[in-house]
Parts: structure tokens; C-alpha cells; sequence
């Protein structure tokens, strides 16, 4: 359980690499889903070069699911919490992402629909006899 990471790494490897901190420091504020914490302790490291494309990586995804859940959660939210939520400032929000702003509030555009995924004939069937061997016994 990634709960208990913390406390399961040994004392000496946490002195020897304090930069472990500051990236448990990002993963706990992943965990508690502080979209605004996660974005400040990333920012707030200069990263060594073999950790850097890690956060970076790791900073866009976040961006990318915080953005898709303020599209589905909201219809219209105030330019200050969805910049805040996707890791911007208010002015690049309506610019960089286009969506429609209305006095201080912002309407996110709707959601794209997820790409409906295709399975062989031989994976349904698969699947059905799995389902159909299940229900039998």
C-alpha cells in the first residue's frame, strides 16, 4: 500500500537522498488529491537530472487528468478555483485553453467521449464462455 511507503523506506536512505522527501512530498499530495499542493512541491524542487523527467512527466499527467476532471465536473466554475485546480493562472486559463468566460466564472468545454474500445470476435467470445463456465459451476 503506497500509504505506508513512507514508513517502509529505512531511515538511512531517506538521509542520504533528501530529495526523496520532496518527491514524497509530491506523492502525498497526489494521494490526497490537493491539486494545488501537488503543483507547489513540484515546482518548488530543483530537481536533479535523473529525477526531472520523471516530475516533469508526472506534472503534465496531472495537469492532463485535473483538466479532464474540472471539463466533467463543472459546467461553470470561477476562474480563480479551475486555475488553481489545473495549475495556472487565470489569465493563461482562458487563454491557453479557450474556454468561455463569463464575468470571473469560466465554462469548461464538454468532455470528449472516450474512444469506444474494439475487441476481437475471439476476446468477446472468450470472454462469454469465461462468463457462461462461471455461472455453470
Amino acid at each position: 500500500n503506497a500509504k505506508f511507503l513512507w514508513k517502509r523506506i529505512p531511515s538511512q536512505a531517506k538521509v542520504e537522498n533528501p530529495e526523496l522527501a520532496h518527491i514524497w512530498g509530491v506523492g502525498k499530495a497526489m494521494w490526497q488529491r490537493d491539486f494545488p499542493a501537488v503543483y507547489t512541491a513540484l515546482n518548488a524542487t530543483q530537481w536533479t537530472d535523473n529525477v526531472a523527467e520523471i516530475m516533469k512527466a508526472v506534472h503534465q499527467e496531472v495537469v492532463r487528468r485535473a483538466t479532464q476532471l474540472v471539463c466533467r465536473a463543472y459546467t461553470s466554475v470561477s476562474i480563480n478555483t479551475a486555475a488553481a485546480l489545473v495549475g495556472t493562472t487565470s489569465e493563461a486559463i482562458t487563454q491557453q485553453k479557450g474556454w468561455q468566460v463569463d464575468g470571473n466564472m469560466v465554462s469548461p468545454p464538454d468532455p470528449s467521449p472516450p474512444a469506444p474500445t474494439l475487441t476481437s470476435s475471439e476476446e468477446q467470445l472468450s470472454k462469454l464462455t469465461d462468463f457462461v463456465s462461471f455461472l455453470e459451476n
